[in-house]
């Protein structure tokens, strides 16, 4: 059973806040030096050539706000204040910046200062429209900022609303420059027919506009919005083309969720995060979002300390014969325990260590652990308990892999058929010859292998035939419906009955109440896992769980 399904990603290195794509955000240590920043802060540094990690923040300041900038800089880091203020960067005098400074302690050690830059206006006397917003009349961000200051000066309710169109220079490069400009005349035209009136859009930057409606986010303006989203969103006919565009949509609220313009502005950048991160076209905004995007740029910050520290430990999940009455494996869960957050939730650390590249060195990690537990159990009298261990896309595609499992095995001395590799069904898809191959290796050191979650995906049903494989591991979400329906136990007995034809071992997941076990069994199903029997344990918990059911056993016996 997968904590999470395993994201995709492939850059590799160290990385801090490079992930966080909300705002410009940038991270100075004590002494000012630049140690982090993201993608879109890097544009603020247009006009320079070469790296800039470890060059002095003050020196892309303009003269003229230097002392200022220091000066709060040096009392933040006496402090845990947060700070607003403005500066103009070198070479960019035009240009104003707000910036919103948050102390923040690195690694539990030293306070460093992150720069969250997320509201930037030119200057009346050099300000000027670009080609789209002088062609359509589209008002700019310091229309909105005024306009925004007003509402909240009157202390009137309202509502933000940005849109944001995803892969727009994609769409430009395929369809051309020109195309920019009818993507938005479209999306004007779109709201303006949804209201039947003229509606003032804001154009924010070059993928994002945004609306502000003078009234509360009621549920009925909620559905409303989300009704205006599905209209903007359709097909757009282009020079004799169908443009798909995808709009996302961030909502924010006056005053619930912001008490400046600035606040306002940074919160529904925040919303279009997450819209982005959770695959949601529509976000509202929430109160806790703010502290877990600080709590992100932490664990970003201190995940490459985490795997040095070996802070990822292991819980163990037991899995068990209802027939034989005795427990046959354990399924290894990778944990984060955090010195400061605790036990970091898997969905939260699986995408860190897949973005930074670390999930290959965690699960080479993961799977020796997993053979050292193997061997103690051993070592206590337990022979016959087998280990089941999660692997992920870039682990199975590494070309280490079948030599570090070689390696681990020869080390702890232990039998391969107490190890069982378990791989998801999405995986199938993703290279199936070399996959098929990998799998092959993998069985000639005797290690098992098992397919995961089986039944979520669609390829796994043709690709059985030609995959060696030793088990199944039917998925909790068909479990868990049993007695619902007759088709929901029409497809679990159909997963085992092709299991048994294929002469392949099946084990039942998410096993939480009598009639679960009850219906298995009279399935032929006797191999299970979860919560009826247990949750998952510490090392600590599984040896004393071991034992307190050996001695159960025997006693009956």
């Amino acid at each position: 059973m997968n904590d999470v399904e395993y994201a995709s990603g492939n850059r590799e290195g160290p990385v801090t806040v490079a992930n966080l794509k909300a705002s410009h955000i940038i991270s100075i240590n004590k002494d000012g030096m630049i140690t982090s920043l993201n993608p879109k802060a890097e544009s603020l540094f247009y006009n320079y050539n070469g790296s800039i990690i470890g060059k002095s923040f003050l020196t892309f300041v303009h003269q003229e706000d230097r002392d200022l900038t220091r000066q709060t800089f040096e009392e933040m880091i006496h402090t845990q204040e947060v700070r607003h203020f403005h500066i103009r960067m070198d070479g960019q005098e035009d240009t104003l910046y707000t910036i919103k400074a948050i102390t923040i302690i690195n690694n539990g050690l030293e306070k460093e200062i992150l720069l969250i830059i997320c509201d930037h206006r030119q200057t009346v006397i050099n300000r000027g429209k670009s080609y789209v917003n002088q062609t359509m009349d589209l008002y700019d961000k310091e229309d909105l900022l005024n306009d925004v200051e007003l509402l909240i000066q009157r202390q009137d309710p309202f509502t933000l609303v940005s849109l944001k169109v995803d892969h727009l220079k994609k769409l430009m490069g395929m369809f051309g420059k020109e195309a920019e400009l009818f993507i938005f005349q479209s999306i004007l035209q779109r709201i303006n027919q949804f209201y039947s009136s003229k509606v003032n859009l804001y154009r924010m930057n070059n993928d994002e506009v945004a609306l502000v409606l003078s009234k509360e986010l009621t549920p009925a303006l909620q559905d409303e919005l989300k009704e205006l989203l599905i209209h903007v969103n359709l097909p757009i006919n282009y020079k004799l083309h169908e443009m798909k565009v995808n709009i996302r949509m961030g909502i924010v609220r006056y005053p619930e969720d912001a008490d400046s313009a600035f606040t306002l502005f940074h919160h529904s950048d925040m919303a279009l995060e997450m819209s982005d991160r959770l695959n949601k076209p529509c976000y509202v905004f929430e109160k806790n979002d703010e502290s877990r995007f600080l709590k992100e740029i932490r664990l970003e910050r201190e995940v490459f300390k985490s795997v040095t520290e070996e802070q990822f430990i292991l819980h163990y999940q037991p899995i068990v014969n209802q027939n034989q009455n005795r427990i046959v494996g354990f399924e290894a869960l990778l944990r984060w325990d955090h010195p400061e957050f605790g036990m970091i939730p898997p969905n939260e650390f699986i995408p860190l260590l897949e973005s930074t590249g670390l999930i290959v060195q965690v699960g080479y990690q993961t799977i020796k652990k997993a053979c050292q537990q193997i061997k103690t159990w051993e070592q206590n009298g337990f022979n016959d308990i087998k280990m089941h261990v999660n692997l992920s896309v870039r682990q199975l595609f590494s070309e280490e892999l079948v030599l570090q499992l070689e390696n681990i095995l020869a080390k702890e001395k232990i039998n391969p058929k107490r190890l069982t590799i378990e791989i998801t069904e999405s995986m199938i898809m993703e290279d199936s010859d070399h996959f098929i191959n990998m799998l092959d290796e993998i069985r000639k050191l005797g290690i098992e292998v098992s397919i995961d979650d089986f039944g979520t995906g669609y390829s796994a049903l043709s690709y059985l035939t030609r995959l060696n494989v030793d088990s199944i591991k039917i998925d909790q979400s068909f479990v868990q419906q049993v007695g619902c329906g007759d088709k929901g136990d029409a497809v679990i007995k159909s997963i085992i009955s092709l299991a048994r034809h294929l002469d392949l071992n099946v084990i039942a997941e998410g096993v939480e109440e009598e009639r679960h076990i009850s219906f298995l069994l009279e399935n032929e199903c006797s191999e299970m896992q979860g919560f009826y029997f247990s949750k998952p344990l510490t090392e600590y918990e599984a040896n004393q769980y071991l034992f307190t059911y050996h001695q159960k056993v025997s006693g009956n016996h």
